[in-house]
């Protein structure tokens, strides 16, 4: 329909499973976060009020014979943390991190620091650090970017 600065807008007829998509909107009250598709399949991304509302889409999926695959469940609760996927340790050990300048230019703290600070090892804060980093990465900004690698990669 458009190109805006290198992204497009586009206008699609999807007539094939649309009822995957009308049940979670309309009888589980979740919400599309993201969606990106292919040939092959369609990834979404989605909210929902409850287990109970995935579990239903689970069996709704089932019995309408539609092939889903879910890659995770995150919990979504009061902690900041739990918004993108991370531990409450990797939560803590990038706040750690950041409060005491080991992301600073030049670094303000090392990584046998931020071990002290937490009472950890240097070893589980590398840990900690490496899959908070995936995790974040995974769940914000790799959102939709997965599935285009893969069309290229076939």
């Amino acid at each position: 329909m458009t190109d805006l600065d290198g992204e497009r807008l586009y206008r699609m007829e999807w007539v094939k499973d649309v009822r995957f998509v009308v049940h979670i909107l309309v009888e589980e009250d979740a919400a599309v976060l993201g969606a990106s598709g292919s040939r092959e399949f369609w990834r979404f991304r989605a909210l929902f009020p409850d287990r109970e509302s995935v579990s239903a889409t689970h069996e709704f999926c089932e019995r309408w014979d539609l092939e889903v695959t879910l890659d995770s469940i995150y919990e979504m609760n009061a902690e900041r943390y739990g918004r993108y996927g991370l531990t409450a340790e990797q939560s803590e050990t990038l706040v750690v991190a950041v409060t005491q300048g080991y992301f600073d230019v030049p670094r303000g703290a090392t990584m046998d620091d931020l071990a002290a600070e937490l009472g950890v090892s240097r070893q589980a804060v590398s840990e900690r650090l490496r899959r908070a980093h995936k995790g974040l990465i995974r769940n914000t900004m790799a959102i939709g970017h997965e599935a285009d690698a893969r069309r290229k990669r076939s």
